[in-house]
């Protein structure tokens, strides 16, 4: 319900490697030219950052190519949803197999307290589920920031602010009412979502579409 690989890729440019090989620096080098060329956003189903260009490389690579099929690698706030968590203990799996590397796009700190998660248009993750995974994750943006400081004291990570985060006044009241924003109480990420959190982002979705389909 919110694939848009046609607009967006149909990867996601987020953990790639390249062998030592006469392949992998064709693939490496075609790819480098491409993105000099154009890394806009305009999503027009030809370019789109440095993502879009890697439609092409299943047919253009064959064999030389591997396309990653855990689950947990990668996970993103748009494909979330259509996943099983488990929580056990320290460890969060997914689909059966441990998370290993998740995606925080659009996630940024608005206040002391709280936090802009980008979510809206995805679904807002369970609380439990949240609090384990971006709770781990700002741990360890606190730490590089401290370690930071140890060399520039006045290093702070950058906060957005609530205008830029609220947006337009329609935009604002979604983003507030459906849980966007998170409060940072303890261990525990907090939200607002009205019990619809979750289908934000099938509701989301159908209005990006009558969007285009007006424009």
């Amino acid at each position: 319900w919110h694939d848009d690989s046609p607009r967006y890729g149909r990867f996601n440019a987020g953990v790639l490697t390249f062998r030592d090989d006469a392949a992998g620096w064709a693939c490496l080098n075609r790819w480098r030219e491409q993105c000099l060329e154009s890394c806009g956003l305009m999503a027009d189903g030809v370019c789109y950052g440095d993502q879009k260009y890697l439609d092409e490389w299943p047919e253009r690579h064959g064999g030389a190519l591997c396309v990653s099929q855990n689950p947990g690698l990668n996970l993103a706030p748009w494909n979330w949803a259509g996943s099983r968590f488990e929580l056990q203990g320290g460890a969060v799996g997914v689909n059966g197999r441990p998370l290993v590397v998740f995606h925080f796009a659009q996630f940024r700190r608005v206040s002391e307290r709280w936090f802009d998660s980008g979510q809206l248009e995805y679904g807002i993750m369970p609380v439990r589920l949240r609090s384990r995974i971006y709770g781990e994750y700002w741990q360890a943006l606190v730490a590089a920031e401290r370690e930071i400081q140890t060399v520039q004291p006045e290093y702070v990570i950058p906060r957005r602010g609530w205008k830029d985060s609220l947006g337009a006044w329609h935009l604002a009241l979604l983003r507030v009412g459906w849980g966007q924003f998170w409060l940072k109480l303890g261990p525990w990420w907090l939200a607002g979502r009205l019990g619809l959190g979750q289908l934000s982002g099938r509701m989301m979705g159908i209005y990006r579409r009558l969007q285009r389909r007006g424009a």
